[in-house]
């Protein structure tokens, strides 16, 4: 028994003069959450402020999780220094009227590639609500008169020909009789 713990106390001890620590690049971000209420189809704009509290430079990555046509993010690709911060635009144009939520996605990678760093990120919980999109949705009806149009006037030219050529028989009809 004194023998086992004479090698755990061993292995315990080499471990912590041997082990490498792996060092991440840190992200921060304000504000933590994003709400959006949308009423027109302009969409609605807002802003997040990505920081690099760690001590060395790093590239971060902003991308949402979902709907990400519906988002447009200024800059998507950060390059900060240690205790740098930037500011991004982020701009919600939403397709369809409802309550949505998603995550934006903010990783953060070392720049320095000469020995083993890992990243690190964060997500910050995005909800929209839209409302009253005017989405040019009357195309859609553009396209249903169009159809009906084009059904009268075929209707109505049928009418004219058949009219027409009846006159035209009837008076062969009596050309021919004389």
């Amino acid at each position: 028994m004194r023998f086992n713990l004479f090698k755990i106390f061993l292995a315990v001890i080499m471990s912590l003069f041997l082990a490498h620590p792996a060092l991440a690049v840190g992200v921060g971000v304000n504000p933590s959450a994003l709400d959006f209420k949308i009423e027109s189809a302009g969409g609605a704009h807002g802003q997040l402020v990505v920081t690099n509290p760690s001590q060395e430079p790093g590239l971060f990555i902003i991308s949402p999780d979902d709907f990400a046509n519906w988002f447009i993010i200024s800059p998507t690709e950060l390059r900060l220094e240690a205790g740098e911060s930037q500011q991004v635009e982020i701009t919600v144009k939403p397709k369809k009227v409802g309550s949505f939520a998603t995550s934006l996605s903010v990783i953060g990678y070392p720049l320095d590639t000469r020995e083993f760093k890992a990243g690190s990120g964060l997500k910050v919980p995005l909800r929209f609500t839209a409302s009253g999109l005017n989405n040019n949705s009357w195309l859609g009806y553009i396209g249903w008169v169009l159809i009906i149009l084009a059904l009268l006037g075929t209707l109505g030219f049928w009418y004219y020909y058949r009219r027409r050529h009846n006159w035209r028989w009837r008076l062969r009809r009596l050309v021919h009789f004389w």
